[in-house]
């Protein structure tokens, strides 16, 4: 039981992980637009 609780919160990290890695590339991809094709 131990194990399977911790198995979630490892997958809760990972997609924590991905949410802000996405939120920042996209971020960074509209800032390439507004400022031109750097």
């Amino acid at each position: 039981m131990i194990y399977y609780f911790l198995f979630l919160i490892l997958i809760l990290i990972l997609f924590t992980l991905i949410i802000l890695y996405s939120i920042t590339y996209k971020v960074d991809y509209y800032n390439k637009l507004e400022t031109g094709c750097n």
